[in-house]
């Protein structure tokens, strides 16, 4: 088998594989991998005609997604015969965010699994609109925005790079500051270096981004993948928070964008009740399980 470093242009390979079927989760879009460069050896490989990718560290190997295309349990045995290989702990051995359509497939081919997290799916027009009574606290948010601070909408331009990450750095440090926990601070300077992996490609990469700018500063930043033809991603939002509403109104207006899709995925809470909490407030049409995949003989841990 030849390893190969993913990079910029294995992107249409990854989408004629990942486009042979619908999938709804946020990994199915190639940007939502790419830009873990920074914290992962990403290695592809082709085999028996199924894509299958390798997230490596210094920890151990495991696989972000099922093998794209064609699925066996050839393919599957020989996925974890590499990642055992490499790891010292076979608990890393894992393949993470199998879909719910694919479990029956899994546990046929004799392999178990368990519940990984959620994603939230929200409707366009609801969040394009904010119309009714469930949106009413949105709304109103959204509407003191508009009414009580000048501001201008603006596509997302490689010029408000640095503005976008000294935004993201402040929104962080606020964010910090209420909140100690060692793997939420560490999760969101993940998510940083991520974000400016994602700015650094941002032109040779399928992203949607958006702007605000708030008495002349930069304010708020939230940018997106399409996954399918009917579903857009948000992978990244940040606002300053010192204007109120600022935060429910780039997310109406970017939705407001998004007319072409019926369906916006706003990802996983990363298991944080606040974070699931915020994304509840959305009134999501479907809540979808992600599911971790590993061998029969495996404990979880």
């Amino acid at each position: 088998m030849v390893f190969h470093s993913l990079n910029i242009n294995d992107k249409p390979l990854f989408y004629r594989f990942a486009h042979q079927k619908p999938h709804v989760l946020s990994v199915y879009a190639f940007e939502n991998i790419f830009i873990w460069r920074f914290l992962f050896d990403i290695r592809w490989v082709k085999i028996d005609n199924a894509l299958c990718l390798f997230f490596k560290d210094g920890v151990g190997m495991f696989m972000p997604l099922p093998p794209l295309g064609k699925q066996s349990k050839k393919v599957l045995d020989v996925c974890f015969s590499v990642m055992e290989e490499f790891n010292h702990n076979k608990d890393m051995s894992r393949i993470e965010n199998v879909e719910k359509e694919e479990l029956a497939v899994f546990k046929a081919l004799g392999y178990r699994f368990y519940e990984k997290g959620q994603e939230y799916i929200v409707a366009q027009k609801d969040i394009a609109a904010y119309k009714g009574n469930r949106f009413k606290h949105k709304r109103a948010l959204a509407n003191f925005f508009k009414k009580n601070t000048v501001y201008e909408v603006r596509d997302y331009s490689h010029k408000f790079k640095e503005g976008v990450l000294t935004l993201y750095r402040r929104w962080m440090s606020e964010r910090v500051s209420k909140n100690k926990d060692s793997i939420y601070c560490a999760m969101l300077e993940d998510s940083f270096k991520a974000l400016s992996k994602l700015l650094a490609h941002y032109e040779e990469l399928d992203v949607r981004a958006k702007v605000v700018f708030c008495d002349g500063k930069l304010a708020a930043f939230t940018s997106g993948v399409p996954i399918s033809d009917s579903i857009f991603c948000i992978n990244f939002e940040i606002a300053d928070l010192s204007y109120k509403g600022l935060a429910a109104f780039i997310f109406s207006a970017f939705a407001e964008s998004l007319k072409s899709y019926a369906w916006i995925n706003i990802m996983d809470d990363s298991g944080i009740e606040n974070i699931k909490k915020t994304k509840l407030t959305f009134k999501p049409a479907q809540i979808l399980s992600s599911y971790t995949a590993l061998l029969e003989s495996e404990e979880v841990c």
